[in-house]
């Protein structure tokens, strides 16, 4: 187990550890924007009601900078062999740069929240006798365990679950199109206001730039010699088509359902009218969606936290200890936030999360 698990953090990486594939930049990419929060953007479009000219011209235009931009960040990873975050030392300084740093842990930290809940959700509205608490840490603990081998079994992760993602997200958008009449419908009355225009504009652009503070942490590994234009092609092309896909499926599903809340149920609910299998892989695609982007978000997150330490961490066991440390405090302070408000947690495990999070376990 420890010999797939990645021994480097925040230090550089060596020329003697660079290795792997531009073609993983799209996967990886690919696979965290097929994701719920992606989806949710489609109702809020569809609630704008733009004309479909100027709704096409939204969604291409603000994914195509939004992901230029992570692109255009990926390729700073092996030229620097640094995470994000770290890079932006060389501009700012340790002192300079430690707010931006605060800012993306607390960042990545809102969005493991906002993904592990809604994972959480899921299972327990498939099997309501799941209470919602253990729901959330059945979530947790499956992203805990691909994120903590770091690296490489992310990337590995992130391609299978592309190809997974990419086939139920086809079938979503399949049903979602079987009704085009709704569409002419909508058309009908759908009108161009400036001002919704813009905050189209901005959604869609806000959501995938977004990704742009994770970007080298998953190309830092790439030989420094990596052609640059293969990586922004590569990140840029999986995070627009993934990011495009998903937004064209939650609009497609507002149309047919005339719901814009955005939530997850509402997929699950309407891809069961044509069958329970149907209903199963909506939920299958939520749930992994979910664990695409999260992986992403704890893993970035832990790297937010050494900066923040300031200075790297030794490379070797004591660098992977440090980071498996980083990465459980970083797991359970969530959960502590995440399952306060449930009175049924017995108190053990409550006793438990004070204990880990003191740092008396793995950290001295």
């Amino acid at each position: 187990m420890a010999s797939i698990m990645e021994k480097l953090g925040i230090e550089h990486i060596p020329d003697s550890m660079r290795h792997g594939s531009t073609a993983y930049q799209f996967t990886l990419w690919f696979a965290g924007n097929l994701t719920v929060a992606d989806y949710a953007l489609g109702p809020i479009l569809y609630a704008l009601g733009l004309p479909i000219p100027w709704l096409i011209l939204a969604l291409v235009l603000g994914n195509i900078i939004g992901g230029l931009l992570v692109g255009l960040l990926a390729a700073m990873g092996p030229a620097y062999g640094y995470p994000q975050i770290m890079i932006s030392r060389a501009a700012y300084g340790r002192v300079g740069n430690l707010p931006f740093a605060v800012a993306n842990w607390v960042s990545t930290l809102g969005w493991f929240s906002v993904n592990a809940i809604i994972g959480g959700y899921i299972i327990n509205y498939v099997d309501p006798r799941i209470p919602l608490y253990a729901a959330i840490l059945i979530t947790v603990a499956t992203q805990f365990i691909i994120a903590l081998f770091g690296y490489d079994i992310i990337h590995r992760s992130e391609y299978v679950l592309s190809i997974i993602l990419g086939v139920m997200f086809a079938v979503s958008l399949a049903l979602a199109l079987t009704k085009p009449h709704l569409l002419t419908t909508y058309a009908r009355t759908a009108s161009f206001n400036p001002f919704n225009f813009a905050i189209a504009l901005a959604t869609v652009f806000s959501y995938i730039m977004s990704w742009g503070p994770y970007a080298s942490d998953y190309s830092r590994y790439l030989p420094e010699n990596t052609s640059r234009s293969k990586i922004i092609v590569y990140a840029a092309l999986g995070g627009v088509l993934a990011s495009l896909w998903s937004e064209v499926v939650g609009f497609a599903v507002s149309v047919a359902t005339g719901n814009t809340s955005g939530l997850p149920t509402v997929l699950v609910q309407f891809m069961g009218n044509y069958g329970v299998a149907y209903a199963i892989i909506a939920v299958i695609a939520l749930f992994l969606g979910a664990l695409a982007a999260n992986v992403l978000n704890i893993y970035t997150n832990s790297l937010s936290a050494g900066n923040i330490q300031q200075g790297e961490e030794v490379a070797g066991p004591s660098g992977r200890r440090a980071r498996w440390c980083r990465d459980g405090h970083a797991r359970w302070i969530k959960l502590r936030g995440l399952l306060r408000g449930f009175p049924t947690i017995p108190r053990l495990l409550d006793n438990a999360l004070d204990w880990y999070t003191t740092g008396d376990v793995l950290c001295k």
